[in-house]
């Protein structure tokens, strides 16, 4: 039956348990109950809940600085540029954050992290070497159009939103369970 393709998630299973023992088997919908860990204890849905914190506190350091402390996330650049942002090497990026007093809001972010960036291009011309924030950069930006979706003044379907979800699980190479 269709029924065996749906499932249904509650926040505290103890809470609901009696209601659904009487109201599925009134209705004729089959069930099985499961006890697991809760959804929120997972590392995975801890990482995600961060990543959203990003764009719903408007990029600010503290909920870029949590998201990246996570081991589970990583984030490569859309270029060619081989060096992913992740927890081993936020650090190095986190230190030209700190010294240049980049963070703000995302249009802040992006204004001085662009400005660096000609700053290094522009000196480039004397050196071979580019600065390992430089090649991080790239990645942040990936990042923060990544959230694109979620800085929209219109709310996204669920569809959407969960589609969104699983694109930044494999985006991020977070695991998938």
């Amino acid at each position: 039956s269709a029924f065996r393709e749906i499932g249904v998630a509650f926040p505290s299973l103890e809470t609901y348990a009696p209601l659904i023992r009487e109201i599925f088997p009134r209705c004729g919908v089959p069930f099985a109950l499961f006890h697991g860990y809760p959804l929120a204890a997972s590392p995975v849905t801890a990482a995600l809940f961060r990543l959203l914190r990003i764009a719903l506190n408007d990029y600010s350091y503290e909920t870029i600085r949590a998201f990246f402390a996570s081991p589970l996330v990583e984030i490569a650049p859309q270029d060619a540029n081989p060096l992913a942002l992740d927890a081993a090497t936020f650090p190095t990026l986190d230190l030209l954050i700190r010294q240049r007093k980049i963070a703000g809001n995302k249009a802040v972010w992006v204004e001085r992290l662009t400005e660096y960036q000609r700053e290094i291009e522009a000196a480039r011309a004397a050196h071979d070497v580019w600065p390992v924030e430089y090649a991080l950069i790239s990645a942040l930006f990936a990042l923060f159009d990544c959230l694109t979706p979620m800085d929209a003044e219109q709310r996204i379907s669920p569809v959407d939103g969960l589609t969104w979800l699983l694109d930044m699980t494999q985006r991020l190479r977070m695991p998938q369970r």
